[in-house]
């Protein structure tokens, strides 16, 4: 025997379960397998705090009232609001708690009420149908103006039927209200007379015709059944009325005949009873209110009233049987003739039910209701049938039961057969055991039904045997089943069939998990997952309530498809749809889908439930373009032909026919096997498609697209190892290869780079580096970084940690004693004496060019130079005795001196200023300098110099000759190498001018004179102003363009789809940020002549291992309201305003444009001795940054440079003056490379330059 899984004290368990969604399933589970019985498990869960457990408490309690939770719902409906406080209402309603009244107008007057509780509040009220409740219905009906919700109007007149509100009142509401509310008001009198029309049914006024205007549907089938009953005439009258718009003859026509057949039954049967709450009674008493209606109504509002007459009419038709029935008087031969004749049913059917079973023996019972399932299935007498054998319970009736299920019957008698047969219980499970491989697909589809509400451990196995058939049969019937059943042996098998996306899957398992505590790694994604979904549901709610449905269209289309190949199903999002003329209006997807199972390409057919998702979505696109919204060209459905050739659009078929006919012609062109193997793919002939882009590579093994197809298609198929070998192929004939058919070579490449690390990342596998010479590193670090560790060990960053403390330390350090310091410092203090006064201001003036001021006032430039005067004044400046302050110094001082003060002097007169450049620097020791104008190399002791200047730098200074020591004095002045040539040249022509005058050939004696005249020849020299431009050859300059955003979530959609924008940042609902490329759209630009001395700043972003690198032109910035396009130049701004343009439309609105001339900026920044630290570069880009530098040092050798008269360094080297002009080149860029080497910078070793030019 069968064991229940599910007793009813597990579920009241399981109901003070943590999780919410297992409470909501055990309170479902009670109610569905233990019905009143388990009502107990409501003590608990009418006190949940969560939204749908409480909801689904309510539902339980609606079906099995119980007048002992009417406290618990009057305390919920005062502290709750919404739907919840509303559930509370309509059930304290049918409970008759008059509390609800008062609490009711509590809330009133405090305006918690929300519109949704209100419509509940309402049905309440009717339910309770109190003298006091009516009274708050007739005055809200009363404040009904144009402007009311339609709904609420239909809402309260329910509420007043439902109260038994005198139907000429009712007439009254709709003589006042029928020009705004006519169907609001008569719809709830039709459906109490039996009516199935919906409120939308009623407004349908039916199709127009040409010339003519449509009858309404609900008019044209009402006529329609009284013509199958046998009122031909009075159908054709009637159809007749509505056309000549005669309305009050079609309501005096439906009174007659109903007061006809009325008087026929009481001459059949006699006197008997029309008053009663349901049909056919309800409807003689409407049709009599519509009659009188005629002497009071207004003409004009007669039109609804002989609609709903025409309704109620048809519907007294189906029930006139019933009138006067008198159900204990009835013989067993009527009973059956009543209770299964065709037609609704009502509540005295249950009389009728209740008589047959105390009045028939069971057996006979049992043969009229399987004869009424054979012989009429279609009748709704049969679903009452089905009703009588759920409660005989004779298992005799599951073939007849299953049989019926083959059947195309209505949903409501399917519903009862599933019933019937959930009550056969274990009898049931052993047919099935036995018979089940038997059934075909609609069968076990209804049964899986059945087998929800059987939780039982043989339906488990049943369920477990089948499993594939039922999963390609119907996923989603299955997924309730096995949720309903809830067993935990279906929480390995439907772990296997998780397959991302797809929704139901998750949530049963995520429940099965949790009701049987098992701790999956899974979970914690699903239930991400879920809230995100929750939240988009959330998002699309709000917007049906608005006027503006353009945020629900997508730009996809979640849409189920079934795999030809394994026969499963699963959901895709699917970007392009196309509605192809003469097809039927049959989809075509162009997309390429790749089935979650089995890994079919393309092999694939729309279900019935994507059906409706792609006709859903062609419903809001009608809605959208009524509205005048639709944006055609952003909808994944597009009508018309599905492919494009040679420009020209064609279907699928006719490509076929075309490369197919090319073929035959040209069989070795690799361009057409490659075109026919992409369409081929996109019809699902996978097979095929493979052959002919191995065919392409036969013919052209540097067919990248091929290489490129097939390894999608192994990845497709789960094939790693396959596909990164067609990847990697790819990738090496990446720029050499050939591209036959994509029009975006740039696109394919970076989907090659991207596959190549995806499956690299997948298989394990490491690209090697490019590195420089094998023997050789160019590019080295060999000093702590400002970001590098600290090596005090403190773990934080150097620059954090002990840089400054060094820097400090370094600054104290001198090479010059505390006699030297004290004997210039005596120096200084001499040249100020009042009698040099005159003297200084002559000296002023010689050396800066203007006459002397007093007070003294220096310009910026004029401070930083004022202690190279200063030296130069006590050293080199004749005083009008002929001497120079130093040697005025000496002469009065000298008696006084000790013999190491008497040389120190003696070494400052000696000293001449001299140019020199740094040959090579030891570290906190000193410097090696060589006289540019006389050659002689020295060595100076000069510490602070050591720990700032850096090879080959050029400066002007003052050597202080000490015997065996060279020292420096105080100040040094840095030139700019670039300034070099120009300097020593302009200072030789003025040597020699010297000599000529003169007859003095020294250097030492013409530097001492004319030491002032070499600084103003270094003071001279036009300022450097670098002239920096885009590749484009466009000054660089800050342009940003600032525009107003009107939509934001399309402009972000469409930024997104193209190419030449690539998303570098994306921050949920808040700022997203696009890098702008020189490729797709974006790639050709045309390039100006270049400006003499300018320098290119460029900048890129490099794709995988630096395989492939785009130009960056800019980058946009986005937030909801604002979109700012920043660019290095006004050109580029141009060109990205258009682009920007052509891409969002009307969603962007320009504002502003502002520029910044960032050279000048910088510049002024410089001057005024303002600086920024920066960050170094993070560790991660070294290789890249050394992979970089190398390949640019390795293409500088063989590059043609102006300053080598056009030829490359290689070239050069060759002669002895090429030599000498490579050299210095080299210093320059050396000094460059040593001065970040100095900052802890990687650097490139020029050294190594040299020995592959052989210098």
């Amino acid at each position: 025997m069968s064991q229940r899984i599910w007793n009813r004290s597990d579920l009241v368990k399981l109901a003070e379960h943590k999780k919410p969604e297992v409470r909501r399933w055990a309170c479902e589970r009670m109610r569905t397998l233990y019905g009143e019985a388990g009502t107990e498990i409501l003590e608990r869960l009418l006190k949940d705090k969560d939204k749908d457990v409480l909801l689904e408490a309510l539902e339980y309690l609606e079906d099995y009232l119980d007048p002992k939770f009417k406290d618990i719902l009057f305390k919920i409906y005062e502290t709750r609001a919404g739907v919840i406080a509303g559930r509370c209402a309509l059930l304290l309603g049918k409970l008759k708690d008059d509390r609800l009244i008062s609490a009711y107008k509590k809330k009133i007057h405090s305006k918690t009420v929300e519109f949704d509780e209100v419509i509940w509040v309402i049905r309440a009220m009717g339910e309770l149908a109190t003298p006091e409740a009516n009274v708050i219905l007739r005055e809200m009906l009363s404040e009904a103006e144009a402007e009311t919700d339609p709904f609420l109007v239909n809402t309260l007149i329910y509420a007043l039927v439902v109260a038994k509100e005198d139907l000429r009142s009712i007439l009254k509401y709709y003589s006042h209200l029928y020009k705004n509310f006519a169907v609001e008001i008569l719809h709830p009198l039709t459906s109490v007379c039996g009516s199935w029309y919906s409120l939308e049914d009623l407004k349908d006024e039916g199709k127009k015709k040409l010339f003519k205007k449509g009858v309404p549907r609900s008019v044209s089938e009402s006529s329609a059944y009284l013509k199958e009953k046998g009122f031909a005439s009075i159908e054709k009258e009637m159809y007749q009325s509505f056309k000549k718009q005669n309305y009050s003859h079609i309501i005096e026509t439906a009174w007659l005949q109903v007061e006809e057949l009325v008087n026929q039954k009481r001459i059949n049967s006699g006197e008997f009873l029309l008053e009663g709450d349901s049909p056919p009674q309800r409807n003689y008493q409407a049709l009599k209110a519509f009659k009188d209606y005629l002497n009071w109504g207004a003409k004009d509002s007669l039109k609804g009233v002989a609609i709903a007459a025409l309704i109620v009419l048809s519907k007294f038709i189906e029930f006139k049987s019933l009138l006067g029935l008198k159900v204990e008087e009835l013989n067993e031969e009527v009973l059956f003739q009543i209770l299964f004749e065709d037609r609704d049913s009502l509540e005295v059917d249950d009389q009728a039910t209740e008589r047959l079973f105390n009045t028939v023996p069971a057996e006979v019972i049992f043969n009229h209701s399987v004869k009424q399932l054979e012989n009429d299935s279609y009748s709704f007498g049969t679903e009452r049938a089905l009703k009588v054998l759920k409660e005989l319970r004779d298992e005799r009736a599951i073939p007849y039961l299953v049989d019926y299920l083959e059947k195309k019957v209505s949903d409501h008698g399917l519903d009862e057969s599933i019933k019937a047969m959930v009550q056969m219980g274990g009898p049931l499970i052993d047919y099935l055991n036995k018979n089940f491989d038997q059934l075909n697909q609609n069968q076990q589809f209804e049964i899986l039904f059945a087998f929800k509400d059987l939780p039982e451990e043989e339906v488990v196995d049943l369920l477990l045997r089948n499993w594939d058939k039922l999963w390609r049969t119907d996923k989603e019937s299955l997924l309730y089943a096995l949720e309903g059943v809830g067993s935990k042996r279906f929480i390995e098998p439907l772990r296997k069939e998780l397959k991302e996306g797809e929704e139901m899957e998750e949530e049963v398992f995520y429940l099965l998990c949790h009701i049987h505590g098992v701790d999956d790694l899974l979970l914690h994604k699903i239930e991400k997952d879920t809230m995100v979904r929750e939240k988009e549901t959330e998002r699309r709610l709000s917007v049906l309530e608005g006027d503006d449905l353009g945020p629900l269209m997508e730009r996809t289309v979640r849409v189920e498809l079934k795999c030809r190949q394994c026969g499963k199903s699963y959901h895709y999002e699917v970007e392009n749809i196309y509605m192809i003329s003469g097809e039927k209006g049959k989809p075509r997807i162009s997309d390429k889908i790749v089935c979650k199972n089995c890994r079919a390409v393309n092999q694939y057919e729309i279900t019935g439930k994507g059906d409706l998702a792609i006709t859903a979505q062609m419903i809001l696109m009608t809605a959208l373009a009524e509205k005048g919204k639709l944006r055609p060209d952003e909808s994944p459905i597009k009508f018309g032909e599905s492919g494009l050739m040679d420009g020209r659009r064609m279907s699928f078929g006719s490509i076929l026919k075309y490369y197919k006919e090319e073929i035959k012609k040209s069989p070795n062109d690799p361009a057409l096997r490659i075109g026919y193997g992409n369409v081929l793919m996109k019809t699902g002939r996978e097979i095929e498609a493979v052959l002919h882009y191995k065919e392409a590579l036969r013919l052209d093994p540097l067919a990248v697209e091929a290489y490129c197809s097939l390894g999608e298609y192994e990845g497709d198929k789960g094939n790693s190892s396959r596909a990164y070998e067609y990847f990697k192929k790819a990738s090496d004939h990446i720029h050499t290869g050939r591209y036959y058919r994509i029009k975006e070579p740039d696109q394919l490449k970076e989907a090659i780079v991207l596959n190549l690390e995806h499956y690299e990342e997948i298989l394990g596998k490491e690209r090697e580096e490019i590195r420089g010479p094998a023997s050789q590193e160019i590019i080295k670090k060999d000093k702590v970084g400002r970001n590098d560790p600290c090596p005090c060990g403190s773990g934080e960053k150097y620059k954090k940690c002990c840089l400054n403390k060094d820097e400090a330390r370094r600054s104290e350090k001198t090479s010059a004693t505390s006699k030297e310091i004290e004997l210039r410092d005596k120096l200084i203090s001499f040249s100020s004496k009042e009698r040099y006064r005159k003297d200084f201001e002559r000296a002023h003036h010689l050396f800066y060019r203007k006459p002397f001021v007093e007070p003294l006032i220096l310009e910026e430039k004029e401070e930083t130079d004022f202690a190279f005067f200063l030296e130069w004044f006590i050293h080199d400046f004749s005083l009008k005795n002929g001497l120079t302050i130093v040697e005025e110094f000496y002469k009065e001082k000298k008696e006084k001196f000790s013999d190491e003060e008497r040389s120190l002097v003696e070494y400052e007169m000696a000293s001449i200023l001299s140019f020199y450049e740094v040959i090579s620097v030891t570290q906190e020791i000193g410097l090696r300098l060589k006289d540019l104008f006389t050659g002689e190399e020295l060595d100076i002791l000069e510490v602070k110099g050591s720990l700032t200047a850096v090879k080959w730098d050029v400066i002007l200074a003052r050597v202080i000759r000490m015997g065996s020591v060279n020292k420096l004095a105080g100040v040094v002045e840095l030139i700019p190498r670039r300034n070099k040539g120009q300097i020593l040249s302009s200072i030789r022509k003025l040597w020699e001018k010297f000599k000529e005058e003169t007859g003095s050939v020294e250097w030492s004696s013409f530097a001492k004179s004319n030491a002032f005249l070499i600084h103003q020849i270094i003071e001279d020299q036009s300022p450097f102003e670098p002239i920096f431009v885009t590749e484009e050859h466009h000054r660089i300059i800050s342009s940003k363009a600032v525009f107003d955003v009107k939509d934001f979530q399309m402009v972000r959609y469409r930024l997104n789809q193209e190419f030449d924008f690539i998303i570098d940042q994306e921050e949920e609902g808040g700022k997203s940020q696009w890098t702008w490329l020189k490729r797709g759209k974006s790639k050709d630009w045309e390039i100006k002549e270049s400006e003499k001395g300018s320098m290119i700043l460029k900048s890129e972003m490099l794709r995988g291992k630096g395989e492939l690198r785009w130009t960056s032109l800019g980058t946009v910035t986005l937030t909801p309201k604002k979109l700012e396009l920043w660019c290095i130049s006004k050109e580029r701004l141009d060109r990205g305003k258009i682009t920007l343009k052509e891409v969002l439309g009307d969603d962007i609105q320009h504002r502003i444009d502002t520029y910044e001339d960032m050279v000048k900026k910088a510049m002024e920044g410089a001057r005024r001795g303002s600086s920024v630290e920066q960050d170094e570069m993070p560790e991660e880009f070294y290789p890249y940054f050394s992979k970089e530098m190398e390949e640019f040092v390795k293409k500088w050798i063989d590059e043609k440079i102006p300053a080598l008269d056009g030829k490359t360094p290689r070239e050069a080297v060759k002669t002895p003056e090429g030599r000498e002009k490579v050299e210095e080149l080299l210093k320059g860029w050396e000094n460059m490379e040593e001065r970040r080497r100095k900052t802890g910078e990687p650097y490139i070793d020029i050294n190594i330059l040299r020995q592959m030019l052989n210098l």
